[in-house]
């Protein structure tokens, strides 16, 4: 996998959890081994369907860690919107 364009990423809170954003993808990585980061970014993410945003630059981890934000900049003087992903049941 090619991380390119990578526009925002977060940590969750107690660490075992990472996601990185492009431009049009979200990747999820679950680090239940406590590998360092640099380590698990070589192994292969899951891929998180969400809404695509025109300039979507911010991704962050709620802090009760109940799902994700994202956020994209204002383009050509349209809305941007602040989404929420709650996390899927297990």
């Amino acid at each position: 996998l090619q991380l390119t364009q990578i526009t925002a990423g977060d940590v969750s809170a107690d660490g075992s959890e990472v996601l990185l954003k492009n431009y049009k993808h979200i990747y999820y990585w679950h680090n239940t081994a406590e590998i360092p980061v640099v380590d698990l970014l070589k192994t292969t993410p899951r891929e998180i369907p969400y809404e695509q945003e025109p300039q979507g630059e911010s991704i962050a981890w709620a802090r009760d860690n109940s799902g994700f934000y994202t956020i994209s900049e204002k383009v050509q003087g349209k809305k941007s919107f602040l989404y929420f992903y709650e996390r899927e049941s297990d």
